[in-house]
């Protein structure tokens, strides 16, 4: 169980307005915020049972909470002065354990996210300034899974991954939406929620034939993500961001002080998109991942 209060007090002042002041002012008085208090109480519950030495299964049920916050005033458009918290309720069921005389440690586990009064991006209603409010109530579930294997010597292979699916299972109120047409409305699925992913990695790393100890290391991962919106489906400036799959390899040597790699990030160059931008003040702004990059990395151990 956790306790939290907070209160927020806050004074603002234009040093610098859109426009400039008219001449002879240099400053407006500051403006005193009307204070804001938040208390919670949170709870977390955990069980696990051990089956085995190789098995074990959990379940948990924990609550979050985020306080709510100000928002700065403006005179070029009204601005609620604050917005309120948000919270969830986290279900979440697995297991993990050990197969094959240890050669395989997996962990499974499903979930299930409730989130309520979600602190959302929101602009006044001529698109004039952006604030933070909240709007509607929202659902994330998925399954997400882990694999390490040791099939031979000197070999291991990583595989992970996870399935979801997040949407608004209460939108924003039809007041909100005459106001503010970007924001989400009941089934549209969250931004930035890719409904699969995965990471594959592979390494191989065995004793040198020289003295001191050295040991070289060759390794491949690749990371593959799917489409997401980059904002609500309602929203007329939404971007489907496209899938995408990076691949990386490094291959170095080291013991116990050093350690020399050569490395290649981004193996085919891919321009993934991860992030975007897009308004009558910035359109279509795509933000991508670095370009292919070779380096080569030494690292001294003391």
């Amino acid at each position: 169980m956790r306790y939290f209060t907070e209160q927020l007090d806050g004074v603002q002042q234009s040093t610098h307005p859109v426009g400039g002041f008219p001449a002879g002012v240099t400053s407006e008085a500051p403006v005193p915020d009307t204070p804001q208090s938040y208390s919670k109480v949170t709870f977390k519950f955990n069980a696990s049972y051990e089956f085995n030495s190789a098995v074990l299964a959990y379940a948990t049920a924990a609550q979050g909470f985020r306080s709510g916050g100000l928002n700065p005033t403006s005179v070029i458009a009204p601005v609620p002065p604050s917005y309120g918290p948000d919270s969830l309720w986290d279900y979440e069921v697995g297991a993990k354990g050990q197969l094959f005389n240890h050669r395989l440690e997996y962990q499974v586990d499903a979930y299930a996210i409730f989130w309520y009064s979600i602190q959302a991006n929101e602009v006044t209603t001529g698109a004039e300034l952006n604030y933070t409010g909240n709007a509607g109530n929202a659902v994330s579930k998925g399954v997400e899974f882990e694999f390490d294997g040791r099939p031979i010597q000197h070999v291991t292979v990583n595989f992970s991954g996870s399935f979801q699916d997040a949407h608004l299972i209460e939108g924003a109120s039809a007041f909100q939406l005459a106001h503010n047409g970007n924001l989400g409305i009941t089934g549209d699925e969250l931004p930035n929620v890719a409904p699969f992913q995965f990471d594959l990695g592979l390494n191989y790393t065995a004793p040198l034939p020289v003295a001191g100890g050295w040991k070289g290391t060759l390794a491949a991962d690749i990371n593959y993500r799917g489409a997401e919106n980059a904002y609500f489906a309602n929203n007329a400036d939404n971007i489907v961001l496209k899938a995408y799959a990076l691949a990386n390899l490094r291959a170095g040597v080291s013991n116990d002080l050093w350690s020399a790699t050569i490395f290649v990030r981004n193996l085919t160059n891919e321009r993934a998109q991860v992030s975007a931008i897009n308004s009558l003040q910035d359109p279509h702004a795509l933000l991508t991942v670095r370009p292919q990059t070779v380096g080569v990395s030494l690292t001294r151990n003391f």
